[in-house]
């Protein structure tokens, strides 16, 4: 009998959980995304700060935004508004909610989303489609953000003149209601997995709750233990609740309501901490400083930010944590990304100041609010395009051989693999095409594409336009995608016009362009007689770094890239180098040289040498 009562329990628990607990699928479904706000998501965040785009409100976010299963966004304004956003970011739908608000919405297991009002004292209940379900009275506001348990409660509380502590029925009906007392009541409660609540008061206890409504015990922190703005967390790792209070304090407690330990800091908490998976406790503080604690309190690690923190930090699935902070000065409007070392990977600054929390999306974006009214979306993006057009330049020679040569580079947040197009027009007509192919182009880096020869026409005074376009199928910026120039046609030079090249009578070794160079340099070279060429780079002390060119030449002008990297690969640094030609003309006897080369040597015997000094700028 015992078995029987045991799988039934069972069996009625599994519904009970199926029907009530947070929207199944959902990435993020409530402030810090769980029932414990152990801000722990699965997904891989950002590792560049890259902002795919941003969706105005018009008005202050303090709000932090929770995620359908859908990837639709919700997050809410302090203009009284209730947005849900497109995962393009565009707007799906609003809903006005009459008053100011800094409540974050929670989303149910059949996608109903629950939010409060936190001046008109109205909590709602929102379908998915925008339009409103039920609303509750609470006569206060309610600026606390609602949690749902397993068990299908909403529990929120209020602010205020009423200052109870509810537990609504998915249907709207109030379960029961908790006398908290106090008149700032900021917290979202976090649920045990026995399902006992936590919320703590402004008036400096700390509360636990019994599913049923009765209070299980409090624990008074101090009048200075009270609360404003931050939230419990559970670790499931070692059943520990963490909380805070204005003391500077963080608290660990037993389930039992046993202090276990107090962490200082140099001001108030005003986050929820979140829970890594190895059970270390990452938050920040007014100090201006993010703490990783050990389970047994310790200090683990800390990392000083330019601005203040309020924000609840989100780990991803790497342990990469991501929160904001916020200052008077817009150089401490920050949103950070840290490694679970305690390094910083990266960190972008904002317009204004951010209070609000993160939530990572199942693609990896990173959603957070910023005061100067807008929900930004940092994520993962496929983005390349054409930075410049290296050749042809301004003019080309009638009747030549150019190759149209560019540079494109990797914008987005993946290597890519992606064709490349040059079309050269006249007048709208086309006169030449052609596709180059680039395989694995690292994130941030450039490549110099080459195309096939065009030859020029015989006419003068022609203007062609040089178009390169990257084709990357699902580019996120397609309107970077295309880059032109204007070339002109022109007679050789000291010939009016003619439809050959004058005869190159001179070793020469051009200056390289650009000069001071970044990523990529053209050096440009001409032979007046078939030659083996050699073309060098040397650092200043006469170090050979890389070899461009090594192989018999015939007699013409000559131009090579070099992308400012060695033989492996690595990129040099920033420095003076030379670069040295050297060609040995056929038969053994030297080109004439007539160049002006900052050294030059030879003799009847002895390869004809050119040097010129560059300066590269990382």
């Amino acid at each position: 009998m015992k078995g029987i009562m045991l799988l039934m329990a069972c069996i009625l628990a599994g519904i009970g959980s199926v029907y009530a607990q947070p929207q199944r699928g959902s990435p993020w479904p409530m402030f810090h995304h769980d029932q414990y706000h152990t801000g722990r998501s699965p997904y891989n965040g950002p590792e560049i700060p890259t902002i795919k785009w941003s969706f105005a409100t018009g008005s202050t976010m303090g709000s932090s935004p929770a995620i359908a299963d859908d990837g639709t966004i919700y997050i809410a304004s302090f203009n009284g508004n209730l947005y849900a956003v497109n995962p393009n970011g565009t707007e799906k739908w609003s809903y006005s909610l009459v008053e100011a608000m800094s409540s974050s919405p929670a989303i149910g297991g059949d996608g109903t989303i629950y939010v409060g009002d936190c001046a008109a004292g109205l909590f709602f209940a929102i379908n998915p489609d925008g339009s409103e379900k039920w609303t509750y009275d609470m006569h206060a506001g309610t600026r606390p953000s609602p949690t749902i348990g397993q068990d299908g409660r909403i529990y929120v509380g209020s602010a205020g003149g009423d200052s109870k502590f509810y537990a609504f029925n998915p249907d709207g009906s109030v379960e029961w209601t908790y006398p908290i007392g106090g008149w700032w009541f900021y917290d979202a409660p976090s649920i045990g997995p026995d399902g006992t609540i936590y919320i703590r008061s402004d008036l400096g206890y700390l509360h636990a709750f019994t599913p049923s409504g009765s209070l299980r015990w409090q624990y008074y922190l101090g009048a200075s233990g009270g609360s404003y703005n931050a939230s419990t967390s559970f670790s499931v790792e070692d059943s520990t609740i963490y909380t805070s209070g204005m003391d500077g304090l963080l608290y660990a407690f037993s389930p039992d309501s046993t202090l276990k330990w107090t962490f200082p800091t140099g001001g108030w908490i005003k986050c929820a901490p979140a829970i890594g998976e190895d059970g270390t406790i990452y938050f920040g503080s007014l100090d201006s400083t993010f703490y990783a604690l050990y389970p047994n309190g310790t200090l683990k690690w800390s990392f000083p930010t330019v601005g203040r923190i309020t924000s609840s930090a989100a780990i991803d699935s790497n342990g990469t944590l991501y929160f904001g902070t916020f200052s008077y000065y817009t150089t401490g409007d920050r949103v950070y990304a840290l490694n679970p070392d305690g390094s910083l990977l990266w960190s972008y600054g904002m317009p204004d100041e951010i209070s609000s929390s993160p939530a990572i999306g199942s693609d990896g974006t990173l959603y957070i609010g910023c005061d100067d009214g807008k929900l930004y979306a940092f994520g993962i993006v496929d983005d390349v395009g054409p930075v410049s057009i290296l050749s042809p330049g301004e003019s080309v020679y009638v009747d030549s051989v150019y190759t149209p040569q560019a540079v494109v580079k990797n914008i987005g947040s993946n290597p890519e693999s992606f064709d490349v197009e040059c079309i050269i027009d006249t007048s709208g007509t086309p006169v030449y095409g052609d596709t180059s192919l680039v395989s694995d182009l690292a994130v941030g880096d450039s490549l110099p594409v080459s195309f096939k020869n065009w030859t020029v026409g015989p006419d003068t005074g022609v203007t062609y336009r040089v178009t390169v376009v990257t084709l990357l199928p699902g580019d996120y910026h397609p309107e970077n995608d295309t880059l032109s120039k204007l070339t002109t046609s022109v007679p050789p030079v000291g010939i009016e016009e003619v439809s050959f090249l004058p005869p190159i009578t001179t070793f020469q070794l051009f200056q390289n362009f650009p000069n001071p160079c970044g990523e990529l340099t053209i050096i440009s070279y001409q032979l007046p007689e078939p030659s083996h060429t050699t073309l060098e780079v040397h650092d200043l002390t006469g170090r050979l770094l890389r070899t461009l060119v090594d192989e018999k030449k015939k007699a013409g002008m000559y131009s090579i890239s070099w992308d400012g990297r060695d033989p492996h690969g690595k990129k040099v640094a920033t420095g003076i180098y030379f670069y040295r030609l050297s060609a040995t003309g056929q038969g053994g006897s030297p080109p004439k040289a007539d160049a002006p080369v900052e050294h030059a040597s030879g003799g009847r015997t002895e390869p004809q040498t050119a040097s010129r000094k560059m300066v590269l700028l990382r």
